[in-house]
């Protein structure tokens, strides 16, 4: 008689809200596929109009749980951030509150229906906090701090104490990067749980390797949200810095936000025609392997804002290093941690057009482009998602 599994319950505020969705990341689904040989998983995630309140992605059960009402103005996790979804929006703010009591009611629920023997909660809130206050006292939790939470409780009136809170009722907490670790214990200076810094994964084959090519294809590439910690501004007047001694050279901005209106008018400016950058909104996942082959570099210029936010590990860095595509990143928050200047890329300071315009220069000058992907490709290879998934299951085991 087969041995009957054991019950992972996980909770997060970013998943697809059907199989094709291109707007959340996909790395908790991704994660959580890494577990369904070990164990029966079920993920509990906020419901978006559109979306199934129940419904399976494969072998995992997924359950989205209505937090107002009517549920067609549910606007906060549409999968372009909470953070994002609240500013400048009366609606967005009053949600809020409303989302923390039904996670926390509809968290409950699970653990009283389900009987998981462990919970793995995504971002310190609100699903750790959820977590942390509906768990049995003998239920082991495990939490993954992304950035955004980390951040936005080190600002806000009792975050510190919430975090505390939320770290006394953990086993684990993963960090994505060392530099969210070495906040987190500033924060916390005395933590009972254990720390681990462990990125999200990569998928290898489905990323598959980029071939040498034998001249530069005068391509630059980004990918990922438009808003302010994204520092897109900053790469665009490098393009404009570069566009007279390097006219050549084209960038494409792949997604979407707040942001992208402005950057248009931004762009324009040096560029009426879209002839050096061009913008092509949201593309599906399955596009981005394409995307990435089709360009000499991705660039990821990140920033620092007022509020001293950053970015933890974008996921989109280990999907261009499992390609071969070499990666110009900024001097902030995890990128350091994947971004080896010199090896698989370039670094270059934060909110310094001029800086990454001569990296940029530096990049095509030294023929990088040539020599970086093999070893852009096999510094990816510890990201790969079954080696991610032995880590988290290591720590599940240890736990119960």
């Amino acid at each position: 008689m087969a041995k009957s599994k054991k019950k992972l319950l996980v909770t997060t505020s970013t998943f697809p809200r059907f199989k094709e969705d291109a707007v959340p990341a996909r790395f908790v689904l991704q994660l959580c596929e890494q577990f369904t040989d070990r164990y029966a998983v079920s993920v509990l995630t906020p419901h978006d109009p559109g979306a199934q309140f129940r419904e399976k992605f494969g072998e995992i059960e997924v359950f989205r749980f209505p937090y107002f009402y009517p549920t067609s103005k549910e606007i906060l996790c549409d999968g372009r951030g909470i953070l994002p979804n609240m500013r400048g929006s009366f609606l967005g703010k009053i949600q809020l509150p409303s989302l923390l009591g039904c996670e926390y009611f509809h968290v409950r629920r699970l653990i009283h229906t389900l009987r998981p023997d462990i919970i793995h909660s995504h971002w310190a809130i609100p699903q750790g906090l959820c977590a942390a206050l509906a768990q049995p006292k003998m239920l082991p939790h495990i939490l993954t701090i992304h950035s955004s939470d980390l951040h936005t409780l080190r600002r806000i009136p009792m975050g510190r104490a919430i975090l505390r809170y939320v770290s006394t009722h953990c086993h684990t907490i993963f960090f994505v990067s060392s530099y969210l670790k070495n906040m987190f214990t500033q924060i916390v200076p005395d933590a009972s749980c254990t720390l681990k810094v462990l990125p999200m994964g990569v998928d290898h084959p489905f990323f598959g390797r980029t071939t040498t090519s034998p001249a530069p294809k005068w391509h630059l590439l980004y990918i990922g949200k438009m808003y302010a910690v994204k520092g897109v501004t900053h790469l665009i007047e490098a393009m404009n810095l570069l566009s007279r001694s390097l006219p050549q050279l084209k960038l494409t901005l792949v997604g979407d936000g707040e942001d992208r209106p402005k950057l248009e008018v931004q762009a324009r400016t040096f560029d009426p025609e879209g002839t050096i950058i061009s913008f092509t909104g949201q593309v599906a996942h399955e596009k981005l392997p394409e995307y990435l082959r089709s360009a000499d570099a991705l660039i990821v210029p990140s920033i620092i804002t007022k509020h001293q936010e950053t970015e933890g590990m974008p996921t989109v860095i280990l999907e261009a290093l499992a390609t071969g595509t070499p990666v110009l990143a900024s001097l902030v928050g995890g990128l350091t941690d994947a971004v080896i200047h010199g090896k698989n890329g370039l670094l270059f300071r934060h909110s310094d057009p001029a800086d990454l315009a001569e990296k940029i220069m530096e990049f095509y000058a030294q023929q990088l482009w040539r020599t970086m992907p093999d070893t852009a490709r096999n510094s990816a290879k510890k990201y790969a998602w079954p080696e991610i998934g032995r880590h988290y299951t290591e720590a599940f085991e240890t736990t119960c």
